[in-house]
């Protein structure tokens, strides 16, 4: 066992009501390699027990920065003494695999590729930390808000067919991430969501062709994406619909967050088709 059997009586508080013991209560110490996976602990209300983040997360007093994903530093992961590490999981990553050589208990959460995965996301966090009353109610949350989202679309003149591009050059999302039907809930219909991948690299021509109603970047600004060669006459560009200053990590990270963001691209497109 990685802890010694006094350590783990350590962290255990029990509580005593009228002779009867109550379920033990855990202090875990987390560190969250994703971003992400840290908003969806914050939404537990686990958001304390989180002492270790990366240099992508909004900054809390007392968090340690571990660097990323791809390189964490080790040293300072395991001067923290976590009980439990959260991260992702991609074939591409060796980190995962390290930290377990290492003996820590590990929490792998994929990309989802749809909102029910995601919802299975934070139930999976949330059993871990037992804490599966918690899902529920964010989960309850996100649901009723999305709900509400999409029966506004419904009243828009026209759902928007819509380009996204995550990362220049031309790197879009997918039908198979949950992004694809989280802006579709928003009125924008993914031009790309015939693509059997999460997210793909595509041809300026293709765009081009598909004739986008709406840009969305998250990069690069509205005039360097109108001065783009052939691009004058696309749809999105004539008509001045690009958006560049939504909130990329709110929209585009599959944690509760993304319920404000798709809420701000609805908003944005009955703004635009008022104009």
């Amino acid at each position: 066992m990685r802890y010694p059997f006094p350590r783990l009586l350590t962290k255990l508080g029990f509580l005593f009501l009228f002779g009867c013991v109550a379920a033990p209560v855990w202090a875990l110490r987390i560190v969250s390699l994703l971003p992400s996976n840290t908003e969806i602990l914050e939404s537990l209300g686990a958001g304390d027990q989180v002492v270790g983040v990366t240099r992508f997360d909004r900054p809390a007093p007392g968090r340690v920065i571990i660097g990323d994903f791809f390189q964490p530093n080790l040293e300072k992961i395991v001067a923290l003494k976590p009980d439990l590490i959260v991260t992702g999981l991609w074939a591409s990553s060796r980190t995962g695999a390290s930290l377990k050589t290492l003996g820590y208990r590990l929490v792998e959460i994929p990309n989802p590729h749809s909102l029910e995965e995601l919802y299975g996301s934070i139930r999976q966090l949330a059993a871990t930390i037992q804490r599966p009353s918690d899902a529920e109610r964010v989960i309850a949350d996100m649901k009723a808000r999305l709900s509400r989202v999409q029966a506004r679309a419904a009243l828009l003149p026209r759902h928007l067919r819509t380009y996204i591009e995550i990362d220049p050059p031309f790197w879009t999302i997918g039908g198979h991430d949950f992004l694809n039907e989280a802006v579709s809930l928003a009125g924008a219909d993914n031009i790309f969501s015939d693509l059997t991948r999460p997210s793909a690299q595509v041809s300026p021509e293709v765009i081009v062709q598909r004739d986008p109603e709406l840009i969305i970047s998250f990069d690069l600004k509205k005039a360097e994406i109108a001065r783009r060669s052939g691009w004058g006459s696309v749809s999105a560009v004539r008509s001045g619909h690009i958006l560049d200053d939504l909130d990329r990590d709110a929209l585009s990270r599959p944690s509760p967050r993304v319920v404000s963001g798709v809420e701000d691209l609805e908003q944005r497109i009955e703004e635009l088709q008022k104009t």
